[in-house]
């Protein structure tokens, strides 16, 4: 970079040329890579773009694309802090490739280029390389650099950053780790009980399935970026009725207007009216209609266990598209080598329940040593799996006898589709979950301290059936065991006289088989229980966190970086 001409430039009674302002914005760090944009052509008439010289000189000449945006709070003070400027960005580009921002990311989102660097660099339109190509380095101001530090806000039309200055602590590379406010700097799931012990990263020890254990029982709780547990699509909504008390811990379903879907093949329409695509859960007895940013809800998002059969939905809007629970195999153990195998075997997993045309049927290859099997290479891991499902291994052929293996492992995972809507059997019309253009991570950590509170605050929601009723049972209710002492907050009773179920919630202990279970009204609801709780659903993330069995526990050394995060 050379500065002196263009200070005697600026020096002059007057500047005889423009000022021209383009942006250079870190968008992989692994390889480094960038994606070069400015407000304006060079010229207008003939969509000519800005060229100039590399920031390090060289024969690398930079191309910026026409992207609006904008940069904001520059301004320095001689006192007080830094400033944290705001880069606002046009989000309503999606092109395939870096003449967009969604392009240059490709299947990453917003959040993951959170502490990259931004350049913002300046010259005179005489020393662009579209008119100087001797001047190497190029003709500059010294140019600014910064770190994305957060997002301020997003929606279909633009995204802003805020960004912070090198000097200040955010962004400040320390000896292995990167500090950036009032995030967390540890990798998701890097210290699950998934992973071997030379395998663990950091102090996050969630379950790469999202299970946890809440007095004895195992459950599932499933988050996205935005702090939203997922809920099973299967679960009761009731439609709001736009006035009146809501019961606490209720889910509610309204619907949504004007969503721009997107096609397979990127077509868009908008849709008038999307029956019921806003879900939430009401955070009290709530008598406000449901509003995100609202202390009275919570919004849900819900998902289906994946299936070819069923249409993945993509808007421009993209946090209504689709969320799946997709599982594959990912290990299987062999339990009798076996004997006499002169050549590899064929290996047959079996096929998901939901069969070949709506799932896809997992392979994979023997590993043959000393005539014996020792092992399985998986080809292809298969979906449409479930958890728990029995699948079954045999071997054929290889001149041996007796190989056995062990029930494959299946890992279920929640994936958000993204890029275009799918729908059919037609493979040549499909991507199946996994990292790709189409999908994306359902279960992504916001890196905030309630992205925690609501994995391993988790207060799950259970149904318990009863029969023998001599008194109706109250919502808002506590509920105790009379053998067990297990104690519940009454959710809503579905009663059906002498039988019924209800839902519970704040539940600690476990209720037993045929127990009598009373509720603390003034006239006291009586029962008996009819088998175990069962039903788990999900809750609202709690301000207290709950005190988990030895099988799971907090992140190691409780919160990262509490002392520099601040709740939602």
């Amino acid at each position: 970079m050379s500065t002196d001409a263009i200070i005697k430039d600026v020096q002059s009674l007057t500047i005889s040329s423009g000022i021209v302002e383009v942006y250079e914005l870190q968008v992989s760090q692994d390889p480094d890579q960038f994606i070069y944009f400015t407000n304006a052509y060079y010229d207008d008439t003939t969509s000519t773009k800005i060229k100039l010289r590399d920031r390090e000189g060289g024969n690398t000449i930079r191309e910026y694309h026409v992207i609006p945006a904008s940069l904001t709070g520059l301004e320095f003070k001689a006192g007080g802090p830094l400033p944290q400027p705001k880069l606002k960005i046009a989000n309503v580009l999606r092109t395939a490739d870096t003449t967009s921002l969604a392009g240059a990311l490709g299947t990453a989102k917003y959040e993951d280029i959170l502490g990259f660097k931004f350049y913002r660099r300046r010259t005179l339109k005489k020393y662009l390389y579209n008119v100087d190509t001797s001047s190497d380095p190029a003709t500059e101001f010294a140019s600014d650099m910064y770190y994305l530090d957060r997002i301020d806000s997003e929606n279909p039309q633009e995204v802003t950053f805020t960004l912070v200055s090198p000097f200040d602590l955010s962004g400040v590379t320390l000896p292995r780790r990167t500090i950036i406010g009032n995030m967390c700097p540890w990798e998701y799931q890097g210290a699950g009980d998934h992973l071997n012990n030379w395998e663990k990263k950091g102090g996050c020890t969630w379950n790469q399935e999202g299970k946890i254990h809440v007095n004895g029982a195992e459950h599932r709780a499933f988050v996205n970026r935005d702090d939203e547990y997922i809920v099973p699509s299967t679960l009761s909504f009731t439609d709001d009725p736009g006035s009146g008390t809501r019961t606490l811990d209720k889910y509610y379903q309204t619907d949504a207007t004007n969503l721009t879907k997107v096609s397979y093949g990127g077509s868009t329409a908008v849709i008038g009216t999307t029956d019921d695509a806003n879900r939430w859960q009401a955070a009290t007895a709530a008598t406000t209609n449901p509003a995100d940013n609202s202390t009275d809800w919570k919004r849900v998002r819900i998902f289906s266990n994946y299936s070819m059969a069923n249409e993945i939905f993509v808007y421009i809007e993209s946090k209504y598209n689709s969320y799946v629970l997709d599982g594959q195999i990912e290990t299987i153990s062999i339990s009798n080598g076996g004997s006499g195998y002169t050549s590899v075997p064929d290996v047959t997993i079996s096929a998901p329940g939901i069969g070949t045309t709506n799932g896809v049927q997992a392979t994979g290859t023997a590993l043959v040593e000393a005539q014996a099997v020792t092992g399985i290479v998986i080809d292809e891991p298969g979906h449409g799996y479930v958890d728990d499902e029995t699948v079954t291994v045999s071997f054929s052929g290889g001149g041996g006898s007796s190989a056995a293996a062990t029930n494959p492992t299946v890992v279920t995972r929640i994936w958000q589709a993204r890029k275009e809507g799918q729908t059919g059997t037609d493979l040549n019309k499909r991507a199946q979950p996994g990292f790709n253009a189409y999908w994306t991570r359902g279960d992504v950590c916001g890196k905030r301290i309630t992205s925690c509170k609501m994995r391993f605050g988790y207060n799950p929601i259970q149904t318990l059936s009863y029969d023998a009723q001599s008194a109706n049972f109250t919502a808002g209710k506590q509920l105790t065991g009379g053998t067990s002492g297990a104690t519940a907050t009454i959710v809503s009773d579905t009663d059906a006289g002498s039988t019924g179920t209800l839902t519970l919630s704040n539940i600690t202990g476990t209720f037993q088989n045929n127990e009598t279970i009373t509720d603390d009204n003034s006239s006291p609801g009586s029962a008996t229980v009819n088998g175990t709780a069962g039903g788990a659903v999900t809750s609202k993330g709690k301000v207290a966190l709950r005190t988990l069995d030895t099988t799971i526990g907090l992140p190691h050394g409780g919160f990262p970086t509490a002392r520099r995060m601040g709740g939602n």
